[in-house]
Formats: C-alpha cells, structure tokens, sequence
C-alpha cells in the first residue's frame, strides 16, 4: 500500500500563514464542492500547517480525494508562492495519487511545464554565488522537488497499470505518457533528465 513517503526536501513542511489560504480562489470553486469536500482541504491546510510530513492522516483522510477536494487543492496550490516547495509537494502527491480524470494529468502536465526556480529562497533571482553550483546538491532537488514529486506519481501510475492492481485499466495511459513529454521538455535539468530516463523505460 502506498504511503505518504514524497521524501520533502526539508524533512517538514515550512510555516503556512493564513493569508496563503486562497480564500478568493476557493470562493470561486466552492459552489460546487461539499462539506466533506471543504473538510478535506481543511485537513490538508492543518497538516500544512503542522509542519508533520508524516500525519497519518495524509494516508487516512487525505488517501482518497473526490474531485471537488482536488479543485479546493488545486486552487490552493496556485495561490501559494512558488518557494513553497514542500507545501506544493505535498499537493502534487497528493493529487498524484488520485489520477482519476483527465484535468489530474494535465495538472501534472502543467507543474512540470513551470519556469525553473532559481534560488529557494526568491524563484525569480538567482544567488550568484549559486550559479555554478553541483547539478547533484540537495539545493538543486529542492529547486525541482515539486517536479520530480509529479513524475513519481506519473510513474506510479504506470506501474500500476502495467501490474494492473487498485483498478487502474490503462484509460489515461497515454495522458500518462504526454506528462512524461511535458517533463522532458522542462528548461530544468534535473526534471529533463529523470523524464527521459522514465520515458525509456516505458517505451522499452
């Protein structure tokens, strides 16, 4: 059985300020969510907050999500800034475990379709003394961990299909494959890399 295992960068999840809850954006989701929906994403924003990569509610209350709590996700998602990586992490793995739909893939599609982050600490700037910094560094996976979070979940669910287990019959597989070209095309280095090495193995 899976567990919550994404292996954060930090280990915990850095601090999540109430004004990161994008109140705007889940106003405009809302009409169409259910009280059990709004519990689940007030679960997630707890445990965001919590700082607990590891609260079992992440593979109890949060282990299967309908679609009305992936819009309340994804709308958090969006709204949270980009140096966020834990915390879009965890969004990502959580949905990614939850590809049931067509707009899941193209959620994945999309995170790895984002401008490369060039310093943890503003996306936008890069440190100069960084610049030449080694491709292997715990500095450059955090840079890319909300990436690398989307293809493992892509990967996933190609085993799964493949070994054919949890009912996946194969229906987005080749969504599944069109996520692994948006990895390829990435400008980040790390995220190409590991695209094209997934890719090989699926096409074998």
């Amino acid at each position: 059985e899976e567990s919550v295992g994404h292996n954060s960068p930090s280990g915990n999840p850095s601090a999540v300020s109430a004004s990161t809850v994008p109140a705007g954006a889940l106003a405009e989701v809302s009409a169409g969510v259910s009280v059990a929906d709004r519990k689940k994403f007030d679960i997630l924003v707890d445990i965001l907050l919590s700082r607990n990569d590891n609260d079992p509610r992440l593979d109890r209350e949060l282990k299967e999500l309908p679609n009305g709590s992936k819009e309340l996700f994804l709308s958090h998602y969006r709204a949270l800034p980009r140096e966020k990586f834990n915390e879009r992490g965890t969004i990502i793995f959580l949905i990614g475990r939850n590809l049931t739909r067509q707009e899941d893939f193209d959620f994945l599609c999309s995170v790895l379709g984002e401008p490369p982050c060039l310093s943890l600490a503003d996306c936008q700037k890069a440190e100069m003394s960084k610049q030449d910094f080694d491709q292997d560094s715990g500095e450059e996976v955090t840079l890319v961990y909300p990436q690398l979070v989307a293809l493992n979940a892509v990967t996933s669910y190609l085993e799964r299909v493949r070994l054919n287990r949890g009912g996946h019959d194969g229906k987005f597989f080749d969504s599944a494959l069109q996520v692994i070209k948006c990895g390829m095309r990435s400008k980040a280095a790390a995220v190409s890399q590991k695209a094209e090495m997934i890719e090989r193995g699926v096409t074998r």
